[in-house]
């Protein structure tokens, strides 16, 4: 494993911790969404409604009880969810619905609950390549330490020639022994 590999999988492990930390704070923006509407709910002794149809409607045209809270909201524009001539069609109908029921906060705290478990995900799986990079590097050091210690038994005659199969054999025993050594453990 070069520098590389360590830079790059350090790299996306903070991306994946990055995303987690932005999947939170989308989900903690509708926890503060809802404490808030709760202590306007405490002062008014009414709730103030924050459904997100009001990102795409006309502040002129909101009821009283909304109107302090409407310059707080930014307006969207999307003709389409405006438009009169679409009004009676039943994809707008149902559209509408839906954006005057669910909080405003909900949308940004969905997408937060999927970049957060991707970003969990991407930074456990990163986590997991940089342990297994880790085992691999001991494991070829402990190697290197234990074979490094042990005699080799070469010809003691340098006229001999040593043939390959002398080398098959010594690997074939060395493997032998640490499996056995491994089983002892």
């Amino acid at each position: 494993m070069n520098a590389w590999f360590h830079i790059r999988t350090r790299a996306v492990w903070l991306f994946g911790a990055a995303l987690l930390v932005v999947g939170a704070l989308l989900v903690l923006q509708l926890g503060a969404l809802l404490v808030w509407q709760y202590s306007i709910a405490l002062e008014n002794r009414r709730w103030p409604p924050l459904a997100l149809g009001f990102l795409f409607s006309d502040p002129a045209q909101l009821s009283a009880a909304v109107a302090p809270w409407t310059e707080l909201i930014p307006r969207l524009q999307w003709d389409w969810f405006s438009d009169p001539a679409h009004a009676s069609s039943p994809l707008h109908i149902a559209v509408t619905a839906l954006f005057n029921r669910l909080h405003i906060g909900a949308v940004p705290a969905l997408i937060g609950v999927f970049l957060g478990l991707a970003g969990f995900e991407l930074a456990v799986r990163q986590s997991d390549v940089l342990a297994a990079a880790r085992r691999a590097k001991e494991d070829r050091l402990r190697r290197r330490r234990h074979y490094g210690t042990q005699t080799r038994n070469f010809p003691s005659d340098p006229q001999t020639p040593v043939t390959s199969t002398d080398f098959i054999e010594a690997a074939d025993n060395a493997w032998r022994r640490e499996r056995a050594l491994g089983r002892q453990r």
